[in-house]
């Protein structure tokens, strides 16, 4: 178990670049500080300044300098591009900060003063992209500061205010003011960021960061609208939030991803919806806040249930000293939540005042949770027990032994199914012609290896032999359920239920590479076969990068993109089947199947990632096969911020194939 020695000294962050792999610019003593009034912009609302003040940029020598904006509205039809290091965008001041401020104010339409970035024909203000590679060494921008400016979306939400691409070091962004934007501020890997004294409201959404160790946001007035989340960070270490005052409209206050020794400290959140903290993550320390649930409001839960908890912990060895929480509940609100801790282990609370206890379930927890002077009657503590499935699951591996399974996602696999499944099998596969398979409901195969080869007879040899494949295939038509991921959806063709000429033919088993987007499958086949209602994806998250819904299953870093499923227009369809209205339709009546999922991005009918084969007269067990790249269980680069989609898209289907959805 964890200790907390780790997570009561990150409040002390040392904002400074940990590795000696990256590119460093040379600097010189030269400085520069344009004032872009004396080149020809103009501040009056209607003239775009973007084009010259990238000109600026671009001819500033090596060692940065300042770009000025006087008092003003500078225009944007095109983002701000900060590609160059030790260079500082600075207002004189930001200005009247709120719509709501200048509300009564004659003649004046929104906030005003001081100098403004307005959007207009662009969907970012200030960008730091990502920069190619120097003599083979990773390069970033660093140094880059932010400051004394507003940035608007105009009359209404648009764009996002400032966009760090990747793998950015030791950026500042201060005294910056954002309002009617998407999203204020969004970060992908950064390094030492600071985020302080910004005021960050009136905006769908505040702040976005993935992925990143040793940044800060502090001493900010942060809000989002009710559609939105105030904060979200996923994929975080070493993180300090103190000292923030967190405004009540979002959906929810502060989310943290797959967060690990993050220091959340001193700050004041008001919401007036469930869900104020929602952590999932490890080693957190959460210590003098105070989250207040404010006003009872009819919509508090939102969608959520009353289980859901004001604050959700879903983590290991988190730990929660001297905070307060302070509940105004609707009485229409039967029995809700205050703090939901029942995911996880060792996660302790201490020394809280907790107001509006009227329910029962002040604490809904796990039995590893420790409570101590919390001032909650024995009576309102609720302990969840563990319910283990109904069902008995198995995990094939291609070894004789647990121990013996070399490949790292192979192994993240069965570690997570012997974590969550401990009345589950291992089997190996001289297990399978000496084991009754009848009493498995479904039984698992994860293959996915660098350089494996196309085609089912390069799967490994021992699932090969008549022995092992004859007892799954007598298994599967009898009723037996199996789920086949990555390389393994070519094992359908030797158990017989698929034919060899419609083997998966989008295929790869490289080593992979870095990338700065986000991978995820689609669910609405051309937009017209919607299966996102389907069970396997009950409960994922979403992602907005596309205009139709996808859901995310591994971020930012190196992935390996190992693809193995099926090319639908490669088996001449729908000439085959002329009575068919596309090759989707031609596949699934041809192999009695449903494509449930392909690549994110997809919206016609190509390709097929994730499929599921139903019963037939000979095989009256179901298999659902997953061969889509983004279904990888352990990223290369460290912490997948959306490894939770991944588990629970394979606990539904588990759950689905073991008949308990």
């Amino acid at each position: 178990m964890r200790t907390f020695a780790t997570s009561l000294m990150i409040g002390i962050l040392t904002l400074c670049s940990c590795t000696k792999e990256y590119y460093e610019a040379p600097v010189n003593d030269e400085s520069a500080e344009i004032d872009i009034s004396r080149y020809g912009a103009v501040g009056d609302g209607q003239k775009d300044c973007s084009a010259l003040i990238n000109k600026l940029i671009a001819d500033l020598p090596p060692s940065g300098g300042v770009i000025v904006f006087p008092e003003g509205d500078w225009v944007l039809d095109n983002p701000i591009v900060v590609n160059k290091n030790f260079v500082t965008l600075r207002g004189v001041n930001p200005g009247m900060r709120s719509n709501i401020d200048v509300a009564d104010v004659e003649n004046l339409v929104g906030p005003g003063g001081g100098t403004k970035l307005i959007l207009r024909n662009t969907q970012v203000g200030v960008h730091i992209p990502a920069v190619p590679a120097v003599g083979g060494a990773k390069n970033r921008v660093s140094g880059v500061e932010i400051r004394d400016l507003m940035i608007s979306g105009g009359t209404s939400n648009k764009g996002t205010g400032i966009f760090v691409e990747h793998d950015n070091d030791r950026c500042l962004i201060s005294n910056v003011i954002g309002i009617n934007l998407e999203c204020g501020i969004r970060a992908n890997a950064a390094d030492a960021m600071v985020i302080k004294d910004c005021w960050i409201c009136e905006v769908k959404s505040s702040i976005e960061m993935n992925g990143g160790i040793q940044n800060m946001i502090t001493n900010c007035q942060l809000g989002a609208q009710p559609a939105g989340v105030t904060c979200r960070l996923s994929g975080q270490t070493n993180f300090l939030f103190s000292g923030n005052h967190v405004y009540p409209d979002g959906a929810s206050n502060l989310v943290l991803d797959n967060c690990d020794q993050v220091n959340i400290a001193n700050n004041n959140f008001k919401s007036y919806y469930t869900a104020i903290l929602d952590l999932k993550g490890d080693g957190n320390l959460v210590t003098g806040n105070i989250f207040w649930l404010a006003e009872a409001r009819g919509d508090q839960l939102r969608t959520r249930d009353t289980d859901y908890g004001v604050i959700r912990v879903d983590g290991s060895d988190n730990l929660f000293s001297g905070n307060t929480v302070n509940c105004e509940w609707n009485l229409a609100v039967a029995n809700p939540v205050t703090v939901n801790a029942t995911n996880g282990t060792g996660n302790r609370f201490s020394t809280m005042l907790i107001t509006g206890q009227q329910s029962d379930r002040v604490f809904y927890v796990n039995p590893t949770v420790v409570i101590n002077d919390c001032g909650v009657p024995i009576e309102k503590i609720k302990v969840k027990e563990e319910a283990l499935p109904t069902y008995k699951a198995g995990y094939l591996i291609a070894d004789e032994a647990a121990a013996d399974v070399a490949d790292d996602d192979e192994r993240a696999s069965l570690a997570w199914f012997q974590k969550e499944y401990p009345n589950g099998d291992v089997i190996s596969p001289s297990m399978l012609a000496t084991t009754d398979l009848s009493a498995y409901k479904v039984i698992w195969l994860n293959i996915d290896r660098q350089g494996i080869g196309l085609g089912w007879d390069k799967l490994p040899a021992s699932l090969l032999t008549a022995e092992a494949t004859a007892a799954l295939a007598a298994y599967y038509k009898n009723g037996g359920n199996l789920l086949l991921t990555k390389h393994a959806t070519q094992y359908a063709i030797p158990l017989g239920r698929l034919a060899a000429d419609r083997q998966p033919g989008i295929f790869a088993d490289g080593a992979g590479g870095d990338g700065t987007d986000i991978w995820t499958i689609n669910a609405n086949i051309g937009l017209q076969y919607d299966h996102r209602s389907h069970p396997a994806f009950a409960g994922m998250t979403t992602s907005a990068q596309f205009a139709h819904d996808s859901y995310p299953l591994i971020g930012p870093g190196t992935r390996e993109d190992h693809n193995c499923m099926w090319d639908l227009n490669a088996y001449g369809f729908p000439a085959l089947y002329p009575d068919k209205e596309n090759v989707v339709k031609a596949f699934e009546d041809e192999n009695t199947a449903t494509v449930l999922a392909t690549w994110g991005h997809v919206v016609d009918f190509c390709c097929a990632g994730m499929v599921e084969f139903k019963p037939t007269a000979d095989y009256q067990g179901s298999c659902i096969a997953i061969g889509l790249a983004a279904y990888e269980w352990k990223q290369n680069s460290g912490t997948n911020l959306y490894q939770g989609n991944i588990e629970l898209l394979t606990r539904n289907l588990l759950d689905y194939l073991g008949g308990e959805q």
